[in-house]
């Protein structure tokens, strides 16, 4: 496992995520949200690397939308880099993969039921879950 705290930005795959968006223009980051996001449809097992994404990324839009805060300043870029106007659109979808993350077909979850974090983790998606209400 590639992390080293149960915060959405205390893994790489994150911290690779909030780098690619300070690397974007706002047209790409749209797109890059939309395609983390747009797993909520597909029923094939999300892995690690895309369930950190999705952590990441709701993450950053409960930071966008003012309902969380973030103290790294890279991840502070990255949040002021997303398009205002985009981030109501992606909300469904991440209400949705923040529950997809954690359930049965999710090598994320299994990951931290190896950890014997689960519930820790389950607090920090509870988290953003309720910013992105």
């Amino acid at each position: 496992m590639s992390a080293w705290g149960t915060g959405p930005f205390e893994n790489d795959d994150a911290l690779d995520l909030v780098g690619e968006i300070n690397d974007s223009q706002p047209d790409e980051i749209a797109d890059l949200l939309t395609d983390i996001l747009s797993l909520t449809d597909q029923e094939e097992e999300i892995d690690e690397v895309e369930g950190y994404e999705a952590f990441a990324a709701c993450a950053l839009l409960g930071v966008k939308l003012g309902r969380l805060e973030a103290e790294q300043p890279d991840v502070l870029d990255a949040v002021a880099k997303i398009p205002t106007e985009i981030v109501g659109a992606l909300l469904p979808n991440a209400r949705t993969m923040l529950t997809r993350i954690l359930d049965d077909n999710s090598e994320f979850a299994e990951l931290w039921i190896e950890s014997g974090r689960l519930e820790k983790i389950r607090g920090e998606i509870g988290k953003i879950q309720r910013a992105l209400r």
